[in-house]
């Protein structure tokens, strides 16, 4: 009988990198990019489709959503294999681009928060009408008409990526990540960050870097982990002894990505929550 199961193990697991290693600091660094294009794409639609496309108003909004677009039309085309040779520095997207991505993210989802203090929200027809009035910058029906198009390039890139990127379903609406250490325990030196700068010092050290889950099973808001207890006899054939009781540890605080510092929401170690 065969044990194995022809599956990509990223479809499950996070993308994990030991930044000891140079050539994992850039791969991180690449990922992380990745993953603030893919976050952007997300929670524009996903606002478009609850009417706070407003949101993502601003000067730098309608550049900033189709230089997105372009880097998740190139990520696809690696996936698929469809690029030639090895892709130029050119294509890849720079630090202040990134930044670019990271802030409108950041203040999309502050427009929303604000909203939803005042119980107010922007009211329109249809997208036309939003586009037409400059909710992303159309000053005009010509810009405004290449901005639905960008709605539709914005789905377009969703569904391409929903189908050969193994790590999009650990996608959410926040760039979160997180950082640990390769030899702590008990929630020492754990911290989630969604900026590059938050992590610059880890360079060179043995810190592992880690996609953070941001949809996770919650059971009261909360998050939690079930320990579990197994003794492995044999391998051939394969013999596992499950102990019956496990114990399962829950986090003090509701599961909150808008507080990424809050370790009692984030980590469910006892010496943490106690």
């Amino acid at each position: 009988m065969s044990w194995e199961l022809d599956q990509d193990p990223r479809g499950a697991l996070p993308d994990s990198f030991d930044v000891s290693d140079p050539s994992e600091w850039e791969a991180f660094v690449a990922a992380f990019r990745d993953s603030a294009v893919v976050t952007l794409l997300l929670l524009f639609d996903s606002r478009h489709c609850n009417g706070a496309l407003a949101s993502f108003h601003g000067p730098k909004a309608p550049a900033t959503m189709r230089l997105a677009v372009k880097h998740a039309r190139r990520r696809i085309r690696q996936l698929r294999h469809e690029d030639a040779g090895m892709p130029s520095a050119a294509d890849e997207l720079s630090g202040a681009e990134a930044e670019d991505v990271l802030a409108l993210m950041a203040s999309a989802r502050e427009r929303v928060r604000q909203s939803k203090k005042t119980n107010s929200r922007p009211s329109f027809r249809n997208a036309q009408t939003a586009m037409r009035v400059g909710i992303l910058g159309g000053a005009n029906e010509q810009e405004g008409e290449a901005d639905l198009a960008l709605e539709g390039s914005v789905r377009e890139c969703l569904e391409g990526l929903r189908q050969c990127d193994p790590q999009f379903a650990l996608a959410g609406e926040h760039c979160v990540w997180i950082s640990k250490g390769s030899n702590s325990s008990k929630g020492v030196g754990i911290k989630l960050f969604d900026r590059l700068s938050h992590v610059s010092d880890a360079k060179g050290t043995g810190r592992v870097l880690q996609k953070y889950c941001e949809r996770p099973y919650l059971i009261n808001r909360r998050k939690f982990d079930l320990r579990l207890w197994v003794l492995v006899t044999d391998w051939s054939p394969l013999t596992v002894w499950v102990y019956d009781d496990c114990m399962a540890r829950f986090c003090a605080d509701a599961f909150d990505l808008g507080d990424v510092s809050g370790r009692t929401r984030h980590l469910t170690n006892v010496c943490v929550n106690r």
